[in-house]
């Protein structure tokens, strides 16, 4: 990992769906830039496996983003062992089945969609209060899906379509408050979450049909979008705000 400056040194984050994947390293970035972060996912034991490594700068939480008597409780945990919350990535996610629109079930439907778009409303909606304090960032992490469009994934692709036009909302509307709101959105990323897409017989061909629509010939590194994370979290972007920034190898061009 090449880190710069501790930019963000004396400040607190909190990370969703931080277990593996993207949060995870979101989370080890944030941390390794000098901020505490409260590591939180549906699963607690993935996320104390985050968050021990990180010592004692990091918090290990459950928290299922979809229930909004959680996140109060993640927030209010962050500020009572930490004193305060600056940044917040909305990373938590699920993939959807992929499956003709006619074969995709209402109650599959409703879950992405509760889970991918209405939970970082939530998460942003119960942190608001404490990200005015402290004139804040907030970071969600969208998908480059909601942008290129592939056959199979429409639940997907509109929960991260929901997502780009919710940041751009709230970055207009926060504004005032000196909150900033951004989104990174990443191509296909070697993670377990694509190779749960199943968009082939195996994750294998999966994986390979992943990067054979990628210009630059590979999956997107977890680091590389953990890096664009820290950024838009940190003074650096002091003035970037409502910004859809792609880390995808071109492939939404």
């Amino acid at each position: 990992m090449s880190v710069a400056a501790q930019r963000l040194a004396g400040r607190v984050a909190l990370v969703t769906g931080a277990g593996s994947g993207i949060g995870r390293e979101s989370a080890r970035r944030l941390a390794a830039e000098g901020a505490s972060v409260v590591v939180t996912d549906v699963d607690l034991a993935r996320a104390t496996e985050t968050a021990e490594p990180l010592g004692a700068s990091a918090l290990a939480l459950r928290l299922d983003v979809t229930d909004a008597d959680d996140v109060a409780a993640a927030v209010a945990r962050a500020v009572q062992e930490f004193g305060a919350l600056h940044v917040l990535h909305a990373n938590a996610a699920i993939p959807q089945p992929v499956r003709p629109i006619e074969e995709l079930e209402p109650e599959e439907w409703r879950r992405v969609l509760e889970v991918n778009l209405t939970g970082p409303f939530l998460c942003i909606r119960g942190a608001v209060a404490e990200l005015r304090r402290t004139k804040g960032a907030v970071v969600v992490t969208s998908s480059v899906s909601s942008m290129r469009i592939r056959d199979g994934i429409s639940a997907y692709t509109a929960s991260k379509a929901g997502v780009n036009g919710l940041v751009q909302a709230l970055a207009y509307e926060l504004a005032p408050a000196g909150v900033r709101v951004n989104a990174v959105v990443p191509g296909p990323v070697e993670t377990p979450f694509l190779r749960g897409m199943k968009f082939a017989a195996t994750p294998e061909e999966t994986v390979a049909a992943a990067e054979a629509g990628i210009p630059l010939g590979r999956l997107v590194e977890p680091a590389s979008v953990a890096a664009a994370v820290a950024y838009l979290a940190s003074d650096d972007a002091r003035d970037v705000t409502g910004v859809l920034l792609r880390i995808d190898g071109g492939r939404g061009l």
